[in-house]
């Protein structure tokens, strides 16, 4: 049920900013990203992206696991390599959490996969910033 919810409000959230200068909606994607173990063996930690993964636009970052579900905006510039929590996420689908918060939260690991999943693929139209 949470990925439909998150499905759905990506989509009213790219409705709602309009389109682009293609029709995104068929780029609108969930990528897993990573398994990163917990401190507590066997559980871990799923990893994905969400949204636009053509054009990085309305990009989300989400968790599934034991650490529990977060979700927050995210930005990616795959010329610099940069990975940017840019506003507040939720826990657990009702829980505000800060951005510094969802960044602390993300670990070294994670960022580097996502940045190396989402420049390194061939549909991705900004790898040059």
């Amino acid at each position: 049920m949470y990925r439909s919810v998150l499905t759905a409000l990506v989509l009213v959230s790219f409705f709602c900013n309009g389109a682009t200068k293609h029709d995104a909606s068929s780029d609108l994607k969930s990528l897993y990203v990573y398994d990163e173990p917990s401190e507590l063996p066997p559980y871990s930690d799923q990893w994905f992206i969400d949204g636009d993964v053509t054009d990085l636009n309305h990009m989300q970052i989400r968790r599934d696991g034991k650490s529990g579900e977060l979700s927050a905006p995210v930005s990616i510039d795959c010329k610099s390599k940069k990975f940017t929590v840019t506003g507040n996420g939720l826990l657990y689908t009702s829980e505000l959490v800060s951005s510094s918060e969802v960044s602390s939260q993300i670990s070294k690991s994670v960022i580097e996969a996502v940045v190396k999943k989402v420049c390194d693929a061939p549909t991705t139209y900004n790898k040059q910033g």
